[in-house]
């Protein structure tokens, strides 16, 4: 109660955040763990402990950033021929973004430490694509103690993986706008559309893709044993495939007709119907920008392939 009552007067910021978590971790702490939980992050742990996960959550992160860079290049033209229409910008490449970049990822590397270090969680649990959840996982006596320790370790150790990428696109996000728009303030569309960016460029983001792989997983769940049931053994993580599938689409020329086809008049829509938001703009030209960039490779792939560098040539020897 005292603690809320300090929380209160506090300004918003990572110290208020750091606050709330406490009290968070103080009340989750005390529910004990179900059997189905400790099956789940038994299996969780026995899955991702392999030091070879630490290296390609990394990479799967790092690989994108060009990818992503290009299509900020469409996005931004783009974006910038729809703002004389509506006033506002949304995407782009600024000199401050690109700095910004290198901050924000050094500050998400400090949060995620300083949570390891205190215990806490000062990440939206949403935007957890392992799903590792609030609680201990296990009675924390004995084994489970030990096993508690290395679950925190894990969690540690794959969220240093995401969010100093999140942190980065982030800050990268809000600067770019903040330049581009000509400002000095933050406005609520600015973080709404610098969360939705981070979250989809470290493949956390919600949406249709994602809702039907949990409503599958759900389904097949009502066979469980104990909490744990079917659809967390055939589909222990949610977020991670069905984003990668989404990106298949995205990034591909198929992403580019349907963004041209469907996305680009539903835009229009907004704009005469009343129902516009910055949101949508920048929905719009992010998708643009990744359909963009995907075919590009597409192009770039297949003409490597053509010149026999993507594939190689057969061996002079035929045996």
């Amino acid at each position: 109660i005292d603690t809320m009552k300090e929380v209160g007067e506090m300004e918003d910021g990572r110290e208020k955040t750091v606050k709330l978590a406490e009290i968070q971790k103080l009340v989750s702490d005390k529910i004990p763990p179900s059997a189905g939980q400790s099956i789940k992050a038994w299996m969780r742990i026995s899955m991702l402990f392999n030091p070879k996960t630490q290296v390609r959550n990394v990479m799967g992160n790092s690989v994108v950033l060009p990818v992503n860079a290009t299509a900020d290049v469409f996005s931004g033209a783009m974006d910038k021929l729809i703002s004389k229409q509506t006033g506002v910008r949304t995407t782009g490449v600024t000199k401050e973004g690109i700095k910004g970049y290198a901050k924000g990822f050094g500050k998400g590397l400090f949060e995620s430490y300083d949570d390891f270090r205190k215990g806490i969680n000062t990440r939206n649990v949403e935007g957890n694509r392992f799903e590792i959840g609030e609680g201990k996982s296990f009675k924390d006596k004995g084994l489970g103690k030990a096993l508690n320790r290395v679950d925190s370790l894990l969690s540690f150790s794959l969220d240093a993986g995401d969010r100093g990428f999140y942190e980065a696109s982030f800050t990268n996000s809000i600067n770019n706008q903040l330049v581009l728009n000509n400002t000095t303030e933050v406005t609520q569309d600015m973080i709404d559309i610098a969360t939705q960016e981070a979250l989809q460029r470290t493949w956390q983001d919600d949406n249709s893709y994602t809702q039907t792989v949990l409503s599958i997983r759900k389904n097949l769940n009502k066979l469980n044993v104990k909490g744990y049931g079917l659809g967390d053994v055939l589909i222990p993580f949610a977020k991670t495939p069905a984003n990668l599938t989404k990106a298949i689409v995205d990034y591909s020329p198929v992403g580019l007709v349907k963004t041209l086809a469907l996305d680009a008049r539903k835009f229009n829509n907004s704009l005469s119907n009343g129902q516009y938001s910055p949101q949508l703009q920048h929905k719009f030209v992010q998708n643009l920008g990744k359909g963009m960039a995907g075919s590009l490779l597409y192009v770039l792939g297949y003409g490597l392939a053509k010149a026999g560098i993507a594939t190689g040539e057969s061996d002079d020897d035929k045996d």
